[in-house]
């Protein structure tokens, strides 16, 4: 795959963009978690649970969010 097209990176495919083998992927997020649970699994880490969350303030995008200093 040279490029990343922008459905694969938003969720928004409407099918499997990528094929690796016996694998499929929907969409880049499935991709790079497989990618780090069979890092950690070659390094001898396949013990460490891995947790997805969300990072940094709400928003809907807006200019009356409050952003004040910390």
């Amino acid at each position: 795959m040279d490029q990343i097209s922008l459905d694969y990176a938003l969720f928004t495919a409407t099918g499997t963009v990528v094929f690796e083998d016996q694998l499929q992927y929907l969409n880049l997020f499935d991709a790079l978690v497989y990618a780090v649970c069979s890092a950690l699994k070659k390094s001898g880490g396949g013990s460490v649970e891995i947790v997805v969350s969300e990072t940094g303030w709400p928003s809907d995008g807006g200019n009356s969010d409050n952003h004040g200093q910390c």
